[in-house]
């Protein structure tokens, strides 16, 4: 990514957060690929502390998304969550109306996430 925008963030667990992102966008007729994990990268790592928390045990979590835009094009959007915060970062070369449609959709999951109250809820929506 080039240069990143502002990230917009919501409150949230950002494992429950980004699955539910996922499924809105799959819904819009977006493909989406999950291509980074940080917590599953860091299991073969157990004894590394984070660099946040200073322990090996937290809630810290980085997923990348690859979104095929309508055009075809791959698309990367950045979401790191912890400390029950999710964040969504991208970069500016994203298409106006891609970006519009895409914080549309942010808001939705924010406005479910809102709406909710307890966000073990979304796990069965």
């Amino acid at each position: 990514m080039s240069q990143s925008i502002s990230p917009v963030s919501i409150p949230g667990d950002c494992e429950i957060v980004s699955t539910y992102l996922k499924k809105n966008l799959e819904i819009a007729g977006y493909q989406v690929i999950r291509s980074f994990d940080l917590q599953r990268a860091r299991g073969a790592h157990t004894e590394c502390a984070c660099p946040h928390h200073g322990k090996a045990q937290c809630d810290c979590q980085m997923i990348v998304f690859l979104i095929y835009l309508a055009n075809g094009e791959p698309y990367t959007l950045l979401i790191h969550g912890g400390d029950g915060s999710t964040q969504f970062s991208w970069d500016e070369s994203l298409p106006g109306s891609e970006e519009r449609f895409l914080c549309s959709i942010i808001k939705d999951v924010f406005s479910q996430i809102k709406s909710t109250q307890k966000s073990e809820i979304l796990l069965h929506t």
